[in-house]
């Protein structure tokens, strides 16, 4: 998934090939073919991690003082860390957002549903 996630985020979506990834990972590109299928399928299961990641990073923010100013600096920093940490991935996705808008909400749904009602909460 790391190889695919760097592939995906360096070259984009288009630009970036099984091949690549199959190198990067340092193995076979028929075996990334076993597991995934396509490269679409490939990148559905990147998003999908990276996706999963982000979400587990801003719900462990630990305990909260109480104190609005606070609570959302300290909030604002994990949620940059998490983007930070996701860069290359979420740039892609960006990008393909304004080309393929179906592609983006297909790939990402609702990913940032749950960091909306943690921040709320």
């Amino acid at each position: 998934m790391e190889a695919a996630r760097l592939e995906f985020g360096d070259k984009g979506i288009d630009a970036a090939t099984t091949r690549g990834i199959a190198e990067r990972a340092g193995c076979n590109e028929v075996t990334l073919f076993r597991h995934f299928e396509s490269k679409m399928k490939l990148l559905a299961a990147a998003v999908q991690e990276t996706s999963e990641e982000f979400i587990a990073a801003c719900a462990c923010c630990g305990d909260f003082s109480g104190h609005l100013r606070e609570d959302l600096w300290h909030y604002a920093r994990v949620y940059n860390d998490a983007l930070e940490r996701c860069a290359g991935m979420t740039r892609s996705m960006i990008a393909e957002s304004r080309r393929r808008p179906t592609l983006a909400k297909e790939l990402i749904g609702d990913v940032l549903n749950p960091f909306h009602r943690s921040v709320a909460n």
